[in-house]
């Protein structure tokens, strides 16, 4: 894996984390960038859409755009594998917490 996809995968996995624990409260694009800029993986709109439209083509999520803003949804398999009951090639493995 290259660096530049070992970081498109621990956003993606920040993404679906911060949409699981605000659970069932969808998020706000602008919110998830935010969140992936706390992780300290660079990146900024371009590569957060990207994102998203990734992790929406892989039945992770759902965007919706409501009022000239995106929200984002969780689906279930997006939360399987932001707890680490599933796997994708892709996202990064949730990190043992302690």
């Amino acid at each position: 894996m290259s660096y530049r996809e070992a970081l498109a995968a621990e956003r993606r996995l920040a993404i679906l984390q911060a949409l699981a624990e605000a659970q069932p409260v969808p998020l706000a694009d602008r919110v998830l960038l935010r969140i992936v800029e706390a992780t300290g993986a660079p990146g900024g709109w371009a590569e957060l859409a990207g994102d998203l439209a990734w992790l929406e083509a892989a039945g992770c999520i759902t965007q919706l755009r409501e009022d000239g803003r995106v929200l984002v949804h969780l689906r279930p398999l997006g939360e399987d594998v932001a707890r680490g009951r599933a796997r994708l090639p892709g996202v990064a493995r949730p990190h043992a917490r302690g």
